[in-house]
């Protein structure tokens, strides 16, 4: 069985839920929750992947870093955060060719 999401965060008017278990995962690959607020608090790209799947390519404005976010569509505007991670190469030229 699922764990509860018993953690949010709302980014405008997102919200992207979430427990420990995806925090300590998202840890392995070096992203903290705090990263992803930051770096969606400006430009990204939203792609819907499959689903109730959803993609996010964002560059973090402190650190210049790129980031590619999993979600999974609860509600309209209510996300389940999957997993984070640095984006590929190809996902970069992606967000440059489509947001720049």
């Amino acid at each position: 069985m699922a764990k509860e999401l018993n953690r949010e965060v709302k980014i405008g008017k997102m919200i992207i839920r979430y427990n420990r278990t995806i925090e300590n995962h998202i840890a392995k690959h070096n992203v903290k929750i705090s990263e992803i607020v930051r770096c969606l608090d400006t430009d990204y790209l939203i792609k819907k992947i499959r689903g109730k799947d959803w993609m996010i390519i964002t560059q973090c404005p402190d650190s210049g870093r790129f980031l590619t976010i999993f979600l999974e569509q609860l509600r309209k505007l209510e996300f389940r955060l999957k997993t984070a991670r640095d984006s590929t190469p190809t996902e970069k030229r992606l967000y440059r060719k489509l947001v720049r």
